[in-house]
């Protein structure tokens, strides 16, 4: 069964649709238990090229891998890539690793047990 599914076998009336609440609010209440990925993002200029250059950096202690979702809903284009961040180290995602960041893209961050990070460059 995948995480976050839920099963409702032979209910019905009241007491089914009471349970059935009871069972979509404690998904909520854990969905935003979770912490958001621990990261913190950026962007500047490129310095070659065009376009800007996000800069992603680890908050914390340990070695973490973030998968990352950009897109552009003008040009219906998407990039996705995975990125490795050891402790408090910053990584750095441009024209020159895949995509040209440009204003108004989108930026997604997720992590196993996190709740996604997401951004936009203004």
């Amino acid at each position: 069964m995948k995480k976050g599914t839920l099963i409702v076998l032979g209910l019905s009336g009241a007491g089914g649709v009471a349970l059935v609440m009871v069972a979509l609010i404690a998904a909520i209440v854990v969905s935003v238990a979770k912490p958001v990925v621990p990261i913190e993002v950026l962007y500047r200029e490129s310095y070659v090229g065009e376009g800007y250059v996000a800069q992603i950096k680890n908050k914390t202690s340990k070695h973490v891998v973030v998968k990352a979702h950009f897109s552009n809903r003008t040009l219906k284009q998407s990039f996705q890539t995975s990125i490795d961040l050891p402790p408090k180290a910053t990584r750095e995602i441009g024209w020159i690793e895949g995509w040209k960041l440009r204003s108004g893209d989108d930026m997604m961050f997720s992590m196993v047990d996190h709740r996604n990070f997401s951004a936009r460059i203004p």
